[in-house]
């Protein structure tokens, strides 16, 4: 980053704009960049000048992320640069940015997008992996709801837990707007608990080695880990009705080497271990996230 201490003069002027009000609920100051794409009128052979082209320079819009990323760390260190990036996963951007966001495409105005009350409609775990996470690009990844969009879904607990029950599976945070606030600021108060974003913390994702095996297959379970204790993400995303399911962690993936304790992360309330398994009750559409102790 140190190719990045020559500031042009004009940079500075950037980083007199106050954060954005929406961005405090995130967490701190912070400015959201959305370059805006460019139209110019092209005039084809055949005369007719009421065709417009697209034009998208990607390495222009890259250039302003470089710009904005040094105003705003320059004035406020504890700034936050986030790219919108909604179905337009453009890595060059990336290079320049604190988090990106995603989720506004679940608002378009087509079948296989917009979403109502079910994100297990839209939203494809295979799509979510690829392109939602960040985790490939090394970028942490924000998600923007869209309850009370164009079709009208409600913005309620269940609806939110539904949502959470994905997010975090995938190691998302989630923007609390336009959906319940509560049950995100409810989780995330556990997160801190239990020291998510802190240097020793390992995300476990459900699609590699898995933190632990259930006997539902609906049910995935992402986790985290840090020495002597682990968090699972029990998720019934996929499930449209409530189940109850034994779910067995792996030691070895947490790095256990001996028997564990288990408590509900959200409640502080104990969950019997009988053999190395726990019995959890699964709401349809949402997860169950619990806190293990090495003993």
């Amino acid at each position: 980053m140190a190719a990045l201490k020559s500031r042009p003069p004009n940079d500075r002027r950037l980083a007199r704009r106050s954060p954005q009000g929406c961005l405090r609920q995130n967490g701190g100051p912070g400015w959201n960049l959305k370059p805006a794409r460019r139209r110019d009128r092209a005039v084809p052979p055949h005369g007719n000048d009421t065709d417009v082209s697209g034009v998208h320079p990607v390495f222009d819009y890259r250039e302003a992320c470089r710009r904005a990323y040094i105003a705003v760390h320059d004035r406020r260190p504890e700034g936050e640069i986030i790219t919108h990036m909604s179905g337009h996963y453009t890595a060059p951007f990336l290079s320049f940015t604190d988090a990106m966001l995603q989720g506004e495409q679940y608002r378009w105005p087509l079948p296989h997008w917009q979403v109502e009350d079910d994100y297990t409609q839209v939203l494809h775990l295979d799509y979510a992996r690829t392109e939602l996470t960040g985790l490939n690009l090394g970028v942490a990844p924000v998600f923007l709801p869209e309850y009370s969009g164009a079709r009208g879904g409600a913005r309620n607990r269940r609806n939110t837990e539904h949502l959470l029950a994905v997010t975090r599976l995938h190691d998302m945070n989630v923007w609390p707007i336009w959906c319940d606030p509560e049950p995100v600021r409810e989780l995330w108060r556990a997160q801190d608990r239990f020291g998510i974003g802190e240097a020793d913390v390992q995300f476990l994702p459900y699609w590699e080695e898995p933190p632990a095996e259930t006997d539902a297959e609906e049910v995935l379970v992402s986790g985290y880990s840090r020495p002597g204790r682990g968090m699972l993400v029990v998720s019934n995303f996929l499930g449209h009705e409530d189940r109850t399911v034994t779910v067995r962690p792996n030691g070895a993936v947490l790095g256990f080497e001996r028997a564990f304790t288990a408590t509900d992360l959200l409640t502080g309330e104990p969950i019997a271990v009988e053999a190395g398994c726990l019995r959890l009750d699964l709401p349809e559409g949402r997860a169950r996230y619990v806190l293990l102790i090495e003993e």
